[in-house]
C-alpha cells in the first residue's frame, strides 16, 4: 500500500488529471485508507473540544458501508451505461474523493470562529435570536451547498475515470447510488447507530 497523497489533494484543483494518474495505480486498499484516515482527520477537526471514540468508530463503520455500497451501485450503473464496471477501482477513487471531507472541515471550522466571533454578546433578547439566525444559517446553507455539487462533481469524475463513462453519466450513476443506499440502508443504520 503506497498512498499518494500529490494527487489526494491535486483532485481539489485538478481531479481528471489526479484520478487520471490515481486510476492506473490505485488500490481499494489505498481509498478505504484514505477514507478512513480522512474520516479520523475531520472527526478530530470538527470536534475539538467532544471527542468520542465510540462515535467516531460508529461514524467510520457508517463511512465505509456507504462507500462500499455507493461506489458498488455507481460502477454497475456505469457499467450498465457502456462503461467497464470497475467496483475495486471505483471504491479506491471514491475513497481518494474523500480528501474533500478534510478541505470542508477545515472550512467549516474557519467558518464557525467567524460567525461565533460577529455574535451579539446578548443571546437572550428575541430580537439577538432572530438575528443570528439570519445571520448565521444563511453562510452556512451556502457553504454547505456549494460543497455539495462541487463534492457531486469531484465524485462524478472518479467514477468517470474508474468505469470509463462520460462524467454527466457518472453524475447520473452516483445520483442513483446515493438515493439507492439512502432508500434501502440508511434506515438500517440509523436502527443499528441511532447516534449516528
Amino acid at each position: 500500500m503506497n498512498l499518494d497523497w500529490k494527487n489526494a489533494f491535486m483532485l481539489i484543483y485538478k481531479p481528471r488529471q489526479a484520478f487520471a494518474e490515481l486510476n492506473k495505480k490505485a488500490t481499494i486498499y489505498d481509498g478505504l485508507s484514505i477514507a478512513v484516515i480522512v474520516s479520523l482527520l475531520s472527526y478530530l477537526l470538527i470536534n475539538m473540544n467532544d471527542i468520542s471514540v465510540m462515535t467516531w468508530l460508529a461514524e467510520l463503520i457508517v463511512t465505509l458501508i456507504a462507500l462500499f455500497v455507493i461506489a458498488t451501485i455507481a460502477a454497475y450503473i456505469a457499467g450498465a451505461m457502456g462503461g467497464r464496471r470497475q467496483v475495486k477501482k471505483s471504491i479506491a477513487l471514491l475513497g481518494y474523493a474523500h480528501t474533500l471531507l478534510l478541505l470542508f472541515a477545515v472550512i467549516w471550522l474557519i467558518l464557525v470562529n467567524l460567525l461565533s466571533a460577529s455574535m451579539p454578546a446578548d443571546l437572550l433578547s428575541p430580537g439577538a435570536v432572530t438575528q443570528l439566525a439570519s445571520f448565521v444559517i444563511v453562510p452556512i446553507f451556502a457553504v454547505a451547498l456549494v460543497f455539495m455539487i462541487w463534492a457531486l462533481w469531484v465524485d462524478s469524475v472518479a467514477i468517470s475515470e474508474a468505469n470509463s463513462v462520460k462524467t454527466w453519466e457518472a453524475a447520473i450513476a452516483l445520483i442513483a447510488a446515493v438515493i439507492a443506499y439512502s432508500v434501502i440502508l440508511l434506515p438500517i443504520m440509523n436502527l443499528l447507530y441511532p447516534a449516528v
